[in-house]
């Protein structure tokens, strides 16, 4: 039986279908970004929203008709990440969240190859203008071995034509996309 390969990627799983060995970050880095699942990311308060948790899946389930949605807040102020988990780790040129309502805000993206900030690599920033908020990150920047997660942290709610409740700021999100 061959040892088993001590790459940094993920270990097969068990089933292995796979001829070829572990692919190369070279050549996980041509794979398509597509994203498996999103996860809340909040390391100093990890249960905050957490009641929105079960409409997580809602943001990669290419329907634009179902709608992921934060708490409603007072002021812009927030501190809050989405973590998307990509199915393979690939360098990813674009992110892409379709909103609804939301102007204004700011969010930085970075891109790991764990679910957390620590390590994380700062690859571009934006606000909410339009239906899509849409930034072109920096691939020179990035490697397929250290992009298995795309992290958006909020550090500012846009601000809502349809307010959550009675509060003017919050997220209410349809998709993300990563390229």
């Amino acid at each position: 039986k061959p040892a088993k390969s001590t790459s940094a990627s993920a270990s097969a799983s068990e089933g292995g279908e796979s001829p070829s060995p572990t692919p190369s970050p070279e050549t996980t880095s041509n794979a398509p970004a597509k994203i498996a699942t999103v996860a809340r990311l909040v390391p100093n308060n990890p249960t905050f929203m957490s009641e929105t948790d079960a409409n997580l899946p809602k943001l990669a389930d290419n329907n634009p008709a179902t709608v992921w949605m934060s708490y409603g807040f007072g002021s812009g102020k927030l501190a809050f990440a989405l973590s998307a988990k990509l199915q393979t780790p690939t360098v990813v040129s674009k992110v892409t969240m379709q909103q609804n309502t939301g102007t204004g805000g700011a969010y930085t993206v970075y891109v790991n190859n764990q679910n957390s900030l620590n390590g994380a690599t700062e690859v571009g920033k934006g606000t909410f203008n339009g239906k899509d908020a849409v930034v072109e990150l920096d691939t020179s920047k990035q490697s397929a071995d250290k992009g298995g997660y795309v992290i958006i942290q909020f550090t500012e709610a846009p601000k809502l034509s349809q307010p959550i409740s009675i509060y003017p700021y919050g997220l209410r999100l349809a998709e993300l996309k990563a390229e």
